[in-house]
């Protein structure tokens, strides 16, 4: 029997059913095992990539299983339960038959919008588009996205594992025929005078407020980290005297870098200028650049970008650039001379730039590639381009005004 009847689930929905429990179980630990793996080298890089691959696409799968699930749920009778009698039994396992369905819809959605929203790191296994329409590449997008589908996973297993020992009740204590009738291998003894429970609808509406509360949640907690992050960058706002005070708002400091063939765009949040320049006293010019590394976001390899093997912002913060050797060499157009320091190396750089002075406005644009392996970033493991590309793009977009 392929349909459900009012005695028993039919095999598409036992099918379904399956495959579900066994995609989640899959999921649930094959998240928590890939998050920590290291990258100390290319092979452990490869692994975890794999790996996320590996839960990603999995993820795909079970997103259009769930689907599949659901609409057959909702256009298929549901069997009336054995034990309607136990009004508030019923009703519990109901509820959580509503979160499951929910959760399993919304975590793999979660986390396949924030795979879109993220540039880089792991593959979708599949020869579609890894970009969804209307999500655009936003890393407080993906954040949000992220703590969506932690928090989610922490509801779908916890509403599994009253399921799972829900059944077992059925089994051990009740002695009851609930779980036979999702074995398709299991005949089910046909029960007259089985009904409706009264509490299916108030169930529905209950685990949608359960999921309204999480909602909740979600977006209290990624305001609570964009408020951190106000803060920490008001307060890393450049308060020495300079000639031009930067302003931060129409200003970024970008980078790029190749990461499996294919570019990542990112950029540093915390940074602050000193400058002192006057394109009629170029000798009297000077800049001081510090850049707090461990504000880098860097799509899905920010982690592995501020790591001891890279950036290693917890023994060198800071990057640095200085620069009091300033040429023309055309009109806007100029070049500093000076020394860029990033995790302990400090190498002489040439930065040219475009300048534009306007109303005691100054515009200045600038873009560089350097090589990672001058300042010894990635030294071990990665002397090869094929997973990490020597150039890093560094792009610069500047407004100051005139102190």
């Amino acid at each position: 029997m392929l349909a459900n009847s009012r005695q028993s689930y039919g095999l598409v929905a036992q099918v379904l059913h399956w495959l579900t429990a066994f995609l989640i179980l899959m999921l649930l630990p094959l998240g928590l095992y890939m998050h920590d793996l290291p990258t100390d080298t290319p092979e452990l890089v490869n692994q975890k990539i794999w790996f996320y691959s590996l839960h990603k696409t999995l993820g795909v799968l079970a997103f259009f299983t769930a689907i599949i699930r659901v609409i057959w749920v909702v256009t298929q009778p549901h069997p009336y339960p054995l034990n309607g009698e136990r009004k508030y039994e019923t009703f519990l396992a109901s509820v959580i038959h509503w979160i499951l369905y929910g959760s399993i819809i919304l975590m793999p959605t979660t986390g396949w919008l924030h795979h879109a929203a993220l540039d880089g790191f792991a593959p979708i296994w599949w020869p579609f588009s890894q970009d969804l329409p209307f999500v655009p590449k936003d890393p407080a997008l993906a954040e949000f996205f992220n703590i969506a589908h932690y928090f989610i996973a922490i509801l779908l297993m916890i509403s599994l594992v009253l399921h799972i020992a829900g059944a077992m009740k059925h089994v051990m204590i009740d002695r009851d025929q609930t779980l036979n009738r999702m074995l398709p291998w299991k005949n089910v003894v046909k029960i007259e005078g089985l009904k409706e429970s009264p509490t299916k609808r108030l169930s529905a509406l209950f685990a949608g407020g359960i999921f309204m509360v999480l909602a909740g949640v979600i977006i209290s907690t990624q305001i609570g980290f964009n408020q951190i992050s106000k803060v920490v960058q008001e307060t890393s706002k450049p308060r020495s005297a300079s000639a031009w005070i930067v302003d931060h708002e129409k200003s970024s400091l970008g980078i790029e870098i190749i990461q499996n063939k294919k570019p990542v765009k990112g950029s540093f949040a915390e940074w602050q200028a000193d400058i002192i320049f006057d394109p009629e006293a170029l000798d009297t010019a000077s800049v001081t650049v510090t850049v707090k590394t461990v504000s880098l976001t860097l799509g899905g390899v920010t982690k592995d970008a501020i790591s001891g093997n890279f950036l290693n912002v917890l023994e060198f913060p800071q990057a640095v650039f200085t620069s009091n050797q300033f040429t023309q060499t055309a009109k806007g157009k100029y070049e500093a001379v000076g020394e860029l320091s990033i995790a302990g190396t400090a190498k002489p750089l040439t930065l040219p730039f475009d300048l534009k002075i306007e109303n005691g406005r100054a515009f200045m644009q600038s873009t560089i590639v350097l090589q990672r392996l001058d300042y010894e970033l990635g030294r071990k493991g990665y002397t090869t381009d094929g997973i990490v590309g020597f150039g890093v793009k560094v792009i610069v977009v500047l407004e100051a005004e005139q102190n």
